[in-house]
């Protein structure tokens, strides 16, 4: 490789970082929506009182995912009679719902998202939650979440306000205004050296 390759070979990240800068100011950053499918099974399989019905609803929303469990279900490993399964429901009785439970995260996996991050994901919209022991990576989403909140809303206070969360993480107000500061100056110094 000679000099003028090795140049090129340089610029192009400065050039990728320059057309982010220009996606993000213009406002059309379009990032794919998480796996809603995660989300509502979480949600469902959190009732005690849930039915195989309150399944199958998410699920067949989704039909990659819904063929994939009907596949399985139709394996040698769940399927001993040979008899194909074409019917939702049977399949998941068939594979059971901590089995389900897996398949659902694994096709979340398709993110490159781990379990305990996708966890996280379903349970930060539950806000009346109280949570006991150790902070969670739902803890830091919900405190993440608020302040960026606040660094996007200034005039916000209740994204601030001591207790909840925060508490939990051992956040004081002031520290979180701490951090605020910090991220404002590392995005104007990114967007410094993108113009540069």
């Amino acid at each position: 490789m000679g000099p003028k390759d090795h140049g090129i070979e340089q610029r192009a990240p400065v050039e990728f970082l320059r057309r982010m800068l220009a996606i993000i100011e213009a406002g059309t950053v379009e990032l794919p929506a998480f796996p809603q499918v995660v989300i509502r099974v979480q949600e469902v399989l959190k009732n005690p009182n849930y039915s195989l019905q309150m399944i199958v609803r998410p699920i067949s929303a989704d039909p990659t995912l819904a063929n994939r469990l009907l596949n399985m279900a139709n394996s040698t490993a769940f399927n001993a009679t040979g008899r194909v399964i074409i019917d939702l429901s049977v399949a998941l009785t068939r594979l059971g719902a901590q089995k389900v439970y897996s398949v659902v995260l694994a096709h979340a996996k398709n993110w490159h998202v781990n379990d305990a991050v996708c966890e996280a994901v379903g349970m930060q919209t539950d806000v009346l939650a109280v949570r006991s022991g150790p902070p969670t990576l739902t803890d830091v989403l919900v405190a993440g979440m608020r302040l960026a909140n606040r660094m996007m809303n200034s005039g916000d206070t209740s994204s601030l306000s001591s207790g909840g969360v925060l508490a939990r993480l051992n956040l004081s107000i002031e520290e979180c205004r701490g951090l605020i500061g910090e991220a404002e100056a590392e995005v104007r110094a990114l967007a410094r050296a993108l113009h540069s």
